[in-house]
């Protein structure tokens, strides 16, 4: 998503459907960081690190904030990722 439009859209989906997830891939594992600054619903983001969960977090709406370590962050609506833990292995289809 490079656009702030394309997120825009991005996040409508995660709102009309739980089987859509935000997927940011990076080049470089690095500190990442996510937010829901004026995003009305929770989310639930997921930092990976060559496909291994290094982070899960649950973000309120409107203020949530939290950092991770990955190279990869994907965000879900808030439930989708309740049962992943650091150490799980997250395959995407």
């Amino acid at each position: 998503m490079d656009s702030l439009g394309s997120r825009m859209r991005g996040l409508l989906r995660l709102f009309r459907s739980e089987d859509c997830a935000l997927v940011f891939d990076f080049d470089s594992v690095a500190e990442r960081r996510a937010s829901t600054l004026l995003t009305p619903l929770a989310l639930d983001v997921v930092w990976t690190e060559n496909g291994q969960v290094t982070r899960v977090a649950r973000l309120n709406p409107w203020m949530g904030f939290a950092r991770g370590r990955g190279d990869g962050v994907m965000e879900f609506p808030a439930g989708v990722a309740e049962d992943v833990r650091p150490g799980d292995e997250l395959v995407l289809r």
